[in-house]
């Protein structure tokens, strides 16, 4: 006996028994059984049923089957790589993928179109029309012994689109305190944390490198590479509750 949960449009998230299968092969399922009726007698499947289960099924087979990936996509050309990234804000702004090796642009980041390499940086779409990649050397680059040329946005006839930095090999996304970050840090250490009710896990933080010394941390915030490019934490530590830590090194010797 199977319970299965059905949510055709013509019969919305009820629950259904499906009896062993008939002699003839068919399933066979009693729509009392929802209603409280356990004795009705089995009545055959009906589309409204087999068309959400088939659906379910292959739900189930698309979720094995991405689970483990037979191999990873090819990584795509430098000159395709380079390029991906997000131009502008809001209303005046574009945005550059990778798909199956070649470029797409959307300027909303939801409906992508083909993109044709025109030479020269020069790139052309069908409903956005041509547009350029600019690119340049950065200032902190210059004394560099070697120096590459980096993207730095691109234009569309007359109108400049800065290439914007989340925090990728080009640079850390920053901002600019109100309050100078030393103020902010001496204050916050005279804060204590809220006094809250409820059934919690004792603390048991051990540190995960303690556990294995072979896991590289980049905890940012140890660093001045951070959106406050100030040191904020004395040490490069990471602590997480015992199991929790004891789970992640599991992970991390499978993936060796």
């Amino acid at each position: 006996m199977t319970i299965v949960d059905s949510w055709g449009a013509a019969n919305r998230g009820t629950n259904a028994m499906l009896s062993p299968p008939s002699p003839e092969g068919r399933l066979a399922r009693d729509p009392r059984v929802a209603q409280g009726q356990a004795d009705a007698p089995a009545a055959e499947v009906n589309s409204a049923f087999a068309r959400p289960a088939l659906r379910l099924g292959l739900l189930f087979a698309a979720a094995v089957g991405f689970a483990q990936p037979a191999s990873l996509p090819p990584r795509p050309s430098p000159a395709v790589e380079s390029v991906v990234g997000e131009y502008g804000e809001g209303s005046t702004r574009l945005v550059l993928r990778e798909q199956n090796g070649a470029l797409e642009v959307s300027p909303d980041g939801r409906a992508f179109e083909a993109v044709r390499e025109l030479g020269s940086g020069r790139y052309s779409a069908a409903r956005i029309g041509e547009f350029r990649v600019d690119r340049g050397i950065p200032a902190a680059r210059t004394k560099a012994a070697s120096v590459q040329s980096v993207v730095q946005g691109i234009s569309i006839g007359s109108v400049f689109l800065p290439r914007r930095d989340f925090g990728g090999a080009e640079g850390v996304f920053r901002i600019t305190p109100l309050r100078p970050v030393a103020e902010l840090l001496k204050e916050a250490r005279t804060l204590s944390p809220p006094n809250e009710t409820g059934d919690f896990l004792k603390s048991d933080l051990v540190d995960v490198r303690s556990l294995d010394k072979s896991i590289a941390l980049d905890v940012r915030y140890a660093t001045s590479l951070n959106f406050l490019a100030t040191k904020v934490y004395g040490t490069a530590q990471v602590q997480l509750q015992r199991k929790a830590a004891e789970a992640l090194v599991r992970a991390h010797r499978t993936l060796k």
